[in-house]
């Protein structure tokens, strides 16, 4: 894990072992940072979280270390690093047990319950404990106060959670009691609540915001909260702190664009893996596990934050393009690219991002021509198909590094004249790795197989087919087509399904002609197609006299070397 790269401070704190209680009754109030991530406890959390509280272990359960920070100026005021999510569960037991003290009629222990959700500040105004940056009326009014607004509604998918949240505590809570008269009741809550307050942390206060993170960051391991898109988040923000009216958080809300451009694409899109391409492609290589590290160590003042915070938010759309080019707008010009990208998704292959998104970078800046940029996407294309999807080669981290080299080269670039010679530069790089003709050839007529029950690569197959119809007659290719097997499906018995399945055996027709065609006899077959002989490259199956293993291989081998030498040329 990264975290264990990291180098200590010198330590300006004591850590030590505190309970709930002592937290939540002290002097300070805990203030929540607006950059922290949503409250994201669902019930599987929960019911882990009360059966270790409540049920499996003893009082004095330890529930993990929290980190704090505290300003000079802000008095007894604390701002939470890491604990939250702890935090905020514990307020709503507390608020769930005073309700259930209150709904008992026993007032003075609802009272009891209350002081370790609000209590008065030095001016002696009542003040919630636990407060956060970004307020919120519902958990203000309908969880926190002692007179709860019932009519109140939550209106963000934060709220909605912690109302979800909220209610299976109360039904916890409610469960305890249920079925005992009023003694019983009492008890029970007051040993929820003992339980509860007794919970002990270890406590690490710090004077310094910066400290406090790197602590924060070294000693937690449990995984979601270590993801480097919370981290950048968290760092990004802490960096863009102060502006003058906390309710336009202009920074906060492009924080969050910046997100939801990517997880609210149409395909599955991992924000960590968009932000290691996303630097990949401007900045030296480095691991996933070293990227939040290279981000701290490049950005280090408000100005910088501000201009990479810019900048990953210009790109998000970009990198959809990347990712779902078929759901993205392109211009007429710019269809070849499209199309180039829509193959990589049918490959999976995610090695050229880097150099991808700084492409498209320098297509939206018009820094390079785009018939530069057009043949630099169609080599990408037909390297991966020969490399990748035919001749079954594992893109390596040699590829991966050289892509973000190419990429950075390209970004760093200062003249038209410079990104020309890069974009260059990596075409001659790719077509030096494309496997030789033998291993090519004899994997594609090998490798590319599809029947009903052998689908696994339906696309990679309808992919060749199609390209190969608009290499051999553009405007046939035009028509919607699907896969027609020559010797039929219904024949696997006879032959084995990778004969009857093998590229040799398949075109690609409309189905008007497939319906046409159906299941008669290769002779049948011929009559039909010789209407079309001029449409569709067939001439080997008109010619033949019979129809079966031989004749398939023959055909797949010719149409392997078609496929190098013409369809899949390189270089482009």
């Amino acid at each position: 894990m990264f975290c264990n790269n990291l180098k200590m401070p010198e330590p300006d704190f004591h850590p030590s072992r505190k309970t709930l209680e002592e937290i939540l009754s002290g002097p300070d109030f805990l203030l929540i940072p607006r950059f922290q991530r949503p409250y994201s406890w669902d019930r599987g959390i929960l019911d882990e979280f009360w059966n270790d509280v409540f049920k499996d272990n003893s009082a004095g359960y330890f529930i993990g270390p929290m980190v704090v920070w505290r300003k000079s100026s802000t008095g007894p005021q604390l701002y939470v690093v890491d604990g939250q999510q702890r935090l905020m569960t514990v307020t709503m037991l507390l608020a769930a047990l005073r309700n259930a003290f209150s709904d008992i009629g026993n007032s003075s222990l609802a009272e009891g319950a209350h002081n370790f959700i609000e209590k008065p500040n030095r001016d002696n105004i009542p003040q919630f404990i636990l407060q956060s940056e970004n307020r919120s009326p519902y958990v203000d009014n309908h969880i926190l106060s002692s007179n709860r607004d019932g009519t109140a509604e939550p209106t963000t998918d934060e709220e909605r959670g912690i109302k979800l949240a909220f209610d299976e505590i109360e039904h916890r809570v409610s469960q305890e009691i249920e079925g005992k008269r009023r003694p019983g009741k009492e008890t029970a809550l007051k040993k929820l609540r003992d339980h509860l307050l007794a919970l002990r942390v270890i406590w690490v206060e710090h004077n310094n915001e910066d400290d406090a993170y790197v602590v924060f960051e070294t000693l937690n391991t449990r995984g979601k909260d270590l993801e480097v898109v919370d981290l950048l988040k968290n760092y990004l923000l802490s960096l863009l702190r102060g502006q003058r009216n906390p309710n336009a958080d202009v920074y906060r809300d492009q924080w969050i664009r910046v997100r939801s451009g990517i997880e609210e694409s149409q395909v599955s899109i991992d924000i960590n893996r968009y932000l290691l391409h996303w630097w990949l492609s401007q900045e030296d290589y480095v691991a996933q596990r070293k990227l939040f590290k290279a981000f701290k160590e490049k950005i280090r003042t408000k100005e910088s934050a501000i201009q990479r915070l810019g900048e990953l938010e210009a790109d998000t759309y970009l990198y959809r393009k990347i990712c779902e080019p078929g759901n993205t707008i392109w211009t007429n010009e710019e269809s070849a690219i499209r199309r180039s990208l829509s193959a990589l998704t049918t490959f999976g292959v995610t090695q050229p991002a880097p150099v991808l998104l700084a492409m498209l970078r320098a297509r939206r800046e018009y820094e390079v021509g785009l018939p530069y940029l057009r043949s630099t996407f169609k080599t990408i294309e037909r390297f991966h198909f020969q490399f990748t999807s035919i001749a079954k080669n594992s893109s390596s981290g040699g590829i991966s590094e050289m892509y973000a080299r190419h990429a950075r080269e390209l970004t760093r670039s200062q003249t038209k004249a410079q990104r020309v010679e890069k974009l260059k530069s990596l075409r001659t790089a790719l077509v030096a790795r494309a496997p030789d003709n033998d291993v090519f050839e004899s994997s594609f007529a090998s490798n590319l197989v599809y029947t009903n029950d052998l689908a696994r690569d339906k696309k990679l197959v309808q992919y060749v087919l199609q390209t190969m119809l608009e290499f051999t007659n553009p405007t046939t290719a035009s028509n919607p087509c699907t896969i027609e097997h020559i010797l039929p499906q219904d024949q696997i018995g006879v032959f084995d399904a990778t004969v009857v399945g093998n590229i040799g055996n398949l075109l690609w027709l409309p189905e008007s002609i497939n319906t046409e065609l159906s299941n008669k006899t290769f002779d049948q077959k011929k009559r039909i197609l010789k209407k079309y002989r001029g449409a569709y490259d067939i001439e080997d199956i008109l010619s033949a006299s019979s129809w079966g293993s031989a004749e398939i291989e023959t055909r797949a081998n010719r149409l392997a070397q078609m496929s190098r030498q013409s369809v899949w040329k390189l270089p482009v």
